[in-house]
């Protein structure tokens, strides 16, 4: 974990919850002050106050929250509804803007160059 560039500052939260393997990101910019990623994961009870303790070790306030990002899928129905409740619970609780990200533009945008192509492939199970 690294420290945030600017404490005082405003940050953002990033959720994806579409397959088995949960993760949590808190970001500043263009750095990223917490990732959690976790396989097997219990989504529904594990992920909030996964995200509670994460603001707490950053000495982070949620009112400076300036957008939640979370991932809309293909995947775990289960799954994406608890991240969608998460997101939906932080964007009407705190008034911050929320974006939807398609789960396979997450996974092809980290592992792509800038102005790469390339095929995302997922098991359907």
């Amino acid at each position: 974990m690294d420290t945030p560039k600017d404490p005082e500052g405003s940050f953002e939260i990033a959720l994806e919850t579409s397959t088995r393997r949960a993760s949590l990101a808190i970001g500043f910019g263009d750095s990223v002050a917490l990732h959690h990623l976790s396989d097997g994961v219990a989504h529904a009870s594990d992920l909030l106050p996964l995200l509670t303790a994460g603001l707490e070790k950053l000495g982070l306030e949620r009112e400076r929250l300036a957008r939640v990002h979370v991932g809309i899928g293909p995947g775990s129905f289960t799954g994406l509804r608890v991240g969608a409740a998460i997101a939906l619970g932080l964007h009407g609780g705190l008034g911050v803007p929320l974006c939807a990200v398609p789960s396979v533009a997450a996974t092809a945008w980290a592992h792509l160059e800038e102005g790469e192509r390339g095929t995302v492939v997922i098991d359907a199970r």
